[in-house]
């Protein structure tokens, strides 16, 4: 085999990568476009099971910020009683 042999070989290798290349990207391009097209076109119960789970999801995060809410409240609570009950217990213990 002569060097131009070999250059021709490689040439032609180089050649074939390249339209495999291209062919493999088209290919790929087109089921990612059918793919699409299929996500595009859910089932209409499947979207609306969708819409209520999301409406369900925002209700429990509703819900969620309520209840820190009322934690920080009872918390709240607990302090303003504990020290009432430490200046009782202060008062108490001054005149005994």
């Amino acid at each position: 085999m002569t060097g131009i042999d070999l250059v021709g070989m490689v040439v032609f290798m180089g050649t074939l990568t390249g339209m495999a290349a291209i062919i493999a990207r088209a290919v790929l391009r087109y089921q990612d476009q059918r793919l699409r097209g299929r996500r595009d076109a859910q089932d209409p119960g499947l979207r609306a099971e969708l819409e209520d789970l999301r409406a369900q999801l925002s209700e429990q995060q509703d819900l969620r910020q309520r209840l820190v809410e009322l934690e920080e409240r009872v918390d709240f609570t607990e302090r303003m009683l504990a020290q009432a009950k430490r200046e009782r217990l202060s008062a108490g213990g001054e005149s005994g």
